[in-house]
């Protein structure tokens, strides 16, 4: 399992990571791909989507570097590696492979996710 509260405490919001560095990090990840990036940043969404067609693949936050990838989809995992951005992988997006507490993820979104284990995609319809 992975403790997403130990990822968010690791990896505070940060006023130096804007919107602007979110997108240039989602660039440098599908640059290049056959992929795309989603993200509705007039309604405020959190997460920068990285999309195989439909399939979200990836997402990164816009209020902490902080990305979330399939580990299945190369390059994304490599290319994150060189990147100012905390990446974690997963098995796949409906794997639920996250735990959290509560009152973590309520601090940093909100909002929280109400099962526990959860997977990515609970995780961002959660917090998007």
């Amino acid at each position: 399992m992975i403790d997403f509260s130990a990822v968010l405490t690791a990896n505070p919001p940060r006023p130096s990571w804007t919107d602007k560095d979110a997108l240039d990090a989602a660039m440098a990840l599908i640059d290049g791909t056959p992929f795309t990036m989603d993200w509705d940043g007039d309604a405020g969404e959190e997460w920068i989507s990285l999309l195989d067609d439909t399939a979200r693949i990836g997402m990164i936050s816009t209020s902490r570097p902080v990305a979330v990838l399939a580990e299945d989809r190369e390059p994304l995992a490599a290319r994150a590696a060189r990147l100012p951005v905390h990446s974690v992988t997963v098995p796949s997006f409906t794997s639920q492979v996250f735990v959290g507490s509560d009152t973590d993820l309520r601090a940093a979104f909100g909002s929280s996710v109400d099962v526990t284990p959860f997977s990515a995609n609970d995780l961002w319809f959660a917090t998007i």
